[in-house]
């Protein structure tokens, strides 16, 4: 299954990457004392997830070994993904629950 990405989301994606190399490099020549788990999020950022976003956006679409691993159910949800959260639905809902609270618990462990 091929999840394709739009043209102005590729654009956000690769300037997002570009600042996001420049705070990796600025924050590890620049701090003194870094923990463990900050060099680990340096690390992840730098060789993870960024080359994943920066993939996406310069092929337009997502990765193949990604987007494989969505199950069956899940793939007509995933390629209207963009009308779920314009529709009052119950996917809407959880999908926006979701993403609430991934970005809760990421403030709060901070």
């Amino acid at each position: 299954m091929i999840i394709k990405v739009r043209n102005s989301i590729r654009i956000l994606g690769f300037i997002l990457c570009l600042i996001g190399y420049l705070v990796n490099i600025s924050i590890f020549y620049s701090g003194s004392h870094l923990d463990y788990s900050d060099i680990f999020w340096i690390i992840f950022n730098s060789f993870f997830f960024l080359p994943l976003v920066l993939a996406s956006s310069i092929l337009g679409h997502v990765p193949l070994f990604i987007s494989n691993k969505i199950p069956k159910p899940l793939e007509k949800t995933t390629l209207n993904a963009e009308k779920n959260f314009k529709v009052f639905s119950l996917e809407s809902i959880v999908g926006a629950t979701i993403f609430f609270v991934i970005i809760f618990l990421t403030i709060y462990f901070q």
